[in-house]
């Protein structure tokens, strides 16, 4: 074979092996994170059906129905109907917000023996030029098939209160409303609600009150597929949006806040249509409130609240928790666990100043490259196709529109580009710099990331100090003779990809948080874990002691 062959033959053997291994392991992960199958009208009873629940869809979301105009007054009356069909005592709940009129459409179903309130919200309403099926005519017929599968075992222990509100678009009117003035309120211990920036991908659990440790950990234990994380709730409450959850979470009531992020450029457009909605998002939605409202229907709710918690999925199948007060020591001790690790290896001659620095600067410069310019880019024709949505002018390329419409296939596109390139960088400084020395840079990055998050965004640090950890670990053992350090250095990258696979996912999903999160984690993951991609028969693996 040809120097040329060989060269082509050692991309995909090696190294190379690695890093293309681990790519098809995160494609599996990636899309093991999916919603569920979407179930068909004739399931069980018991059991939450996306068909019955998408043909409440199909009605609501016949026209827009902003508040006060003619077909939300008919869905009010819809609402109802169906509602009195499964044996609810629906009333409305008038009130006026800003000199105008609006409507809660509120049914009570008293527990047995009550610790407190259970509600279920979503709000009926819709912005004036979207049919609104994904937000949140998808919330709230997810409710109706709630309440109808639970209609055999209910009454519950706990009061149950399905709430509907409007003015939700025009500035959360009606959960305020509830919050503020409706004497049910009194009797709250938690509330669930369910909202849309988007017509498909998962229901994801982005946001919960503060005090959120013992409802965190119930959602994990209950939940049929769990798919949340910690990272998500410290971005969003750094941000300025709101949902009718936030009115509840301002009063320090205990709740969980679910939406469905993907397809955004349907969001608050004419494209938001029942048959544009994806089924198997309502399926999970309807699936997760349907098991919680089981769950908590049944506990005792007098004392709702627990120390705040570090969490995150992991195969959309289990949660894993512990407690948020542990995110700056472990930061720390990470920290000093890196600077220890490469103090030895300055002192053992296995990696030099100059190789740190230079691994550094690489890493900063690639970084540089991708996780700005791209996501210009990406920002750019993302309004493009929002301008484009709203004067109906095709300013945009299809493909990207693709791109947009199908994160998980934008997320692999753009991470197999970085790490195409950041595997053929690294392998030109490779001879140089050895596989310790590439991993010190980014090493650090690391743990300079980790303690600036444990202080300045709780909850996010895990994705940069549990990784950490684990690079340590395949830093220590790398070069080591024999099948047990390979082991250990590929279970180490198994689970940092594990932990990183579902949260990209949910990042890339939401546009105004996926550059810095997404593209950068990508690299950083490449850069951390040098010393196992490259290692010690790539030709310049270790400096011998």
């Amino acid at each position: 074979m040809d120097e040329h062959g060989r060269g082509w033959t050692r991309w995909f053997s090696g190294a190379g092996a690695r890093v293309w291994a681990a790519v098809l392991f995160a494609v599996l992960l990636v899309w093991v994170e999916r919603p569920p199958r979407a179930l068909p009208a004739d399931a069980p009873g018991e059991v939450f059906s996306a068909a019955r629940a998408m043909a409440h869809v199909a009605v609501m979301a016949s026209e827009p129905r902003p508040s006060g105009s003619a077909h939300h007054a008919a869905m009010r009356g819809y609402l109802k109907e169906r509602l009195s069909e499964v044996g609810l005592t629906p009333e409305e709940y008038p009130f006026v917000a800003k000199d105008d009129p609006y409507v809660n459409v509120i049914a009570r179903v008293p527990g047995t023996a009550p610790t407190g309130a259970i509600v279920l919200m979503a709000h009926y309403d819709s912005v004036k030029r979207a049919p609104g099926a994904a937000d949140d005519a998808s919330g709230v017929a997810a409710l109706l098939e709630v309440m109808r599968a639970l209609q055999p075992s209910l009454p519950l222990r706990n009061d149950l209160i399905v709430l509907l509100t409007d003015g939700e678009e025009l500035g959360l009117f009606g959960a305020t409303e509830f919050v503020q003035h409706d004497a049910r309120f009194a009797g709250v211990k938690l509330v669930m609600n369910l909202e849309a920036r988007g017509n498909s991908g998962p229901s994801l659990m982005f946001e919960t009150h503060r005090e959120n440790g013992w409802v965190v950990r119930a959602y994990g234990k209950a939940s049929p597929r769990p798919f949340a994380t910690s990272a998500c709730l410290a971005v969003y409450q750094a941000m300025p949006n709101d949902t009718d959850f936030s009115p509840f979470r301002n009063a320090e009531t205990a709740g969980l806040n679910f939406a469905n992020l993907e397809g955004v450029t349907h969001y608050h457009t004419p494209l938001d249509r029942a048959e544009e909605l994806d089924a198997g998002s309502v399926q999970h939605h309807g699936a997760q409130v349907l098991a919680l409202t089981r769950h908590f229907g049944g506990l005792d709710l007098s004392s709702t609240d627990a120390p705040p918690v570090t969490y995150f999925s992991v195969f959309a199948r289990w949660l894993v928790s512990y407690p948020l007060s542990w995110e700056l020591p472990l930061a720390a001790i990470g920290a000093i666990g890196a600077l220890a690790a490469l103090g030895a290896g300055l002192c053992r001659k296995r990696i030099s100043a100059l190789s740190m620095a230079g691994s550094l600067a690489l890493f900063g410069v690639l970084c540089g490259i991708f996780c700005v310019l791209l996501p210009l880019g990406w920002a750019s024709y993302a309004r493009q196709v929002l301008r484009s949505l709203y004067t109906g002018e095709i300013v945009y390329s299809r493909a990207y529109m693709h791109l947009l419409e199908h994160p998980p296939l934008a997320l692999l596109l753009f991470s197999g580009i970085i790490l195409t390139v950041f595997y053929f960088a690294y392998r030109r400084m490779l001879p140089w710099a050895g596989a310790q020395g590439l991993a010190a840079g980014p090493i650090v990055v690391c743990a300079a990331a980790g303690l600036a998050t444990a202080i300045a965004l709780p909850g996010f640090s895990y994705f940069f100090v549990l990784p950490l950890y684990c690079a340590l670990v395949v830093y220590w053992v790398s070069g080591r003779p024999g099948w047990v350090a390979q082991a250990v250095s590929g279970f180490m990258v198994a689970l940092t990809l594990i932990i990183h696979a579902a949260m990209l996912v949910q990042f890339f999903a939401s546009l105004p948080a996926m550059p810095v999160p997404s593209l950068s984690i990508v690299a950083l993951d490449f850069g951390v874990f040098a010393a196992y991609w490259f290692g010690e028969r790539e030709g310049g693996g270790v400096i011998e002691e």
